[in-house]
């Protein structure tokens, strides 16, 4: 096993305002996240260590602590440990109950690294990587482009008995690569621009409603529930075209779907409910300069107001949210919404401080909007096979009960796309979360002028398809 327990001032750092926060917030609950990615090859117990160990030293957020500095400003260090692994040979529960007892458990911030993996080994050529990550050194992207370079190394070692992948230059906080026309009057600009959306949807919808949680509830004792759908590559192709045609995104889509069958499980008797639909943005190619596949949290959130009831036109639905996102792209709200108040939360958690950090993250889960969040993090495009190995499909599901109480996650590779609805038990009970969840694929289904039995009967024979023979290792 390689010792990376030595001392690299270079990645060390004070946290960002965000990744202060996520930090904070494991007094009360874990925001934590795990990628999931089903794979095929010789994926040994030395063969999955040696890879292990090769994407810690490639990835240096993978590689820190956090120090406590009390009521200052808590630092990234380096000298963690290796990253944990467990292996489990037989299993009774389904990939995704391990991923909901995973993302509520605590990583050793103290000692780090903040990740940790778990195989679930079917049989000698059939894994589940589930890795799990704490919010604040990465995102969902981030854990995808991990998962790709395990494998990779995992080939390299099988080819050559040691990886060689190349290592990245340690990364600031994501704000500090905001372009610099959002400071002075392109920044009051643009904030303008967002605030007069925002009101002007409220004037003419109304004001929105949402999932709110109870504040008797205990946050600290709340259950992760994930209701999976993996599409397979003929109907997510179909989704595609079919996206196109209408002029909007499979993104739009999605969220258009899920808008409605939480509307219709929510609010049977209301026509025209006014929802917040707020959607993750992947920061990478808008920061200067632009990031890569670095390990890092490089993501924002932005939303828009809707009138979503029975009556509402699915593809119009899908077209507005479409326009919604670019508007607030457009008007840089991806780059506003999240750094001044998540700058005046950190500071209000260092006053306080970590004895405190439980009402701390109540009041935090208290004040922030309540909304209908869909994280889609796009189509990977990278290779799946890697000599002997071959990635099926990932998957993405969090913790995110401190923000958002019911959420949905989608991750697409190889035209096989991973589409999970998350929810806080028993803020939103499980039975809840498989209606909306099935209502959404209905909903979809329906657009694409698809049968749901049909659909349901092709995604289970695709799941049983055989991945391409191995080729040699790159």
């Amino acid at each position: 096993m390689r010792n990376i327990r030595r001392d690299e001032p270079a990645i060390e750092r004070p946290l960002g305002a965000t990744e202060e926060l996520f930090w904070r917030f494991d007094g009360l609950t874990p925001i934590n996240f795990a990628i999931t990615a089903r794979i095929t090859g010789p994926l040994t117990d030395e063969v999955l260590r040696g890879a292990l160990d090769a994407v810690q030293a490639r990835h240096p957020r993978l590689r820190v602590r956090v120090e406590d500095n009390g009521r200052r400003r808590p630092w990234f260090r380096s000298g963690a440990g290796p990253i944990p692994l467990r292996i489990v040979e037989e299993r009774r529960r389904s990939v995704w109950e391990f991923v909901e007892d995973e993302v509520v458990g605590l990583l050793d911030t103290d000692r780090g690294p903040l990740m940790r993996c778990v195989c679930l080994r079917d049989d000698p050529n059939t894994h589940t990587l589930i890795l799990v990550f704490q919010h604040s050194i990465s995102d969902g992207k981030s854990g995808v482009f991990i998962v790709r370079d395990i494998v990779q190394a995992a080939a390299q070692i099988v080819k050559d008995g040691e990886a060689h992948l190349e290592p990245l230059p340690p990364r600031a906080y994501v704000q500090d690569y905001f372009p610099d026309d959002l400071d002075g009057m392109g920044h009051v600009k643009s904030a303008w621009q967002t605030t007069s959306a925002l009101a002007g949807a409220a004037l003419r919808y109304g004001m929105p409603f949402g999932l709110r949680p109870n504040s008797g509830l205990a946050l600290q004792r709340l259950k992760v529930a994930v209701v999976p759908f993996e599409l397979e590559p003929e109907l997510t192709s179909l989704l595609a075209k079919r996206a196109r045609e209408e002029g909007t995104t499979v993104h739009g889509a999605l969220f258009a779907a899920f808008a409605l069958a939480t509307v219709e499980d929510s609010y049977r008797r209301r026509r025209g409910f006014p929802m917040v639909l707020a959607s993750a943005v992947d920061l990478r190619r808008y920061l200067v300069p632009p990031i890569d596949e670095d390990c890092g949290y490089f993501v924002a959130g932005t939303a828009s107001l809707h009138k979503v009831g029975d009556d509402t036109s699915f593809w119009m639905l899908a077209r507005e949210i479409r326009e919604a996102l670019q508007g607030a792209i457009d008007a840089n709200m991806h780059l506003l919404l999240m750094p001044e108040p998540h700058r005046l939360f950190a500071w209000a958690g260092r006053k306080v401080g970590r004895r405190l950090a439980r009402p701390f993250a109540r009041t935090i889960s208290f004040v922030h909007p309540g909304s209908v969040l869909l994280s889609n993090l796009g189509r990977f495009t990278f290779d799946q096979q890697w000599g002997p190995f071959y990635i099926k499909s990932v998957g993405f599901a969090g913790n995110n009960a401190i923000l958002a109480n019911f959420n949905s996650t989608v991750a697409t590779l190889g035209g096989r796309l991973v589409w999970c609805f998350i929810g806080s038990v028993p803020i939103v009970s499980r039975s809840r979360l498989e209606r909306i969840g099935d209502g959404s694929f209905a909903k979809l289904c329906g657009a694409l002028g698809v049968s749901v039995e049909d659909a349901r009967a092709k995604m289970r024979e695709a799941a049983t398809v055989a991945p391409p023979k191995p080729q040699a290792a790159e």
